[in-house]
């Protein structure tokens, strides 16, 4: 037996993708942005890019951190219930450091540092089972910000409801600067 197919009858097929770009939307001085149209229904995995993302804060208050949520009514209404989300990220600093942050029962997802403006953070987050109404969607995330605080984030977080989800929103407490990519990971099998 080739040694292809040796792979294939102890391991099967692999799943893997690609990148389709489902939006784009650059923005300045807006505290949320919305994408209403994810095709949820086309993919299982979504991924996120956010690039060079400033807000008009200064002082790195905790409401400077971004934070997601989910809609399941294509973006009329996002859900935002005391006990909707929970999240948990570590983060370690390059002066030195380690440290985490969680919560179980939140209104929203939290996956940054703090956003100070002249502080641009870049991140990117895979989104997993939107479009399944018989799963919790769940997000995991890898965050970087490059000025005076120089973190490294990484984390997780989960919607507490199982629904089908088909819009997401990003949002600050403050007015943001940047861009940001909504992408669907096209399935393709390997063997």
């Amino acid at each position: 037996m080739p040694l292809g197919s040796a792979r294939f009858g102890l391991v099967g097929a692999v799943a893997s993708g690609s990148l389709q770009l489902i939006e784009k939307q650059t923005v300045s001085g807006v505290t949320q942005v919305d994408f209403t149209s994810i095709k949820e229904t086309e993919y299982d995995v979504h991924f996120a890019q956010l690039i060079s993302i400033e807000t008009t804060s200064s002082g790195h208050p905790d409401a400077s951190k971004m934070q997601l949520r989910f809609s399941n009514d294509g973006g009329s209404t996002f859900e935002s219930g005391a006990s909707d989300y929970a999240w948990a990220n570590q983060y370690s600093k390059t002066s030195g450091g380690v440290a985490q942050s969680t919560d179980t029962a939140d209104t929203s997802i939290e996956f940054t540092p703090r956003c100070n403006s002249g502080e641009p953070t870049s991140a990117y987050m895979y989104l997993y089972g939107l479009g399944n109404s018989n799963t919790y969607s769940s997000t995991n995330s890898q965050t970087t910000i490059n000025m005076d605080q120089k973190e490294h984030f990484f984390g997780a977080g989960i919607y507490l409801t199982a629904e089908t989800i088909d819009a997401i929103r990003f949002y600050n407490a403050y007015a943001m600067t940047g861009t940001i990519k909504l992408f669907g990971v096209k399935k393709s099998w390997v063997i």
